[in-house]
């Protein structure tokens, strides 16, 4: 939605994370190694990508799975991602 009302304006930024963070929430499942978290957030990024193009979306990776998937607003030209280890 932001994409839509303020074109040209926005982008999205995102990270594989890190443990630190994680624990501050409450969480106590096993942090994954780097290696699955940077995989796990190459295939989101590719999955917001495909949904950006406004098209429904069947997407079968290894960590997310789609059928028909969808968003309401969709930006023009997509949004830059910024990604950071």
């Amino acid at each position: 939605t932001m994409g839509c009302l303020y074109p040209d304006r926005i982008f999205l930024g995102v990270g594989t994370g890190e443990a630190l963070n994680e624990i501050a929430t409450g969480y106590e499942g096993e942090w994954p190694e780097f290696k699955e978290r940077y995989a796990r957030l190459r295939e989101s990024v590719r999955l917001m990508r495909e949904l950006w193009l406004g098209d429904r979306v069947d997407f079968e990776g290894e960590y997310y799975k789609t059928k028909g998937a969808s968003i309401y607003d969709v930006p023009e030209g997509g949004i830059p991602v910024y990604i950071a280890a």
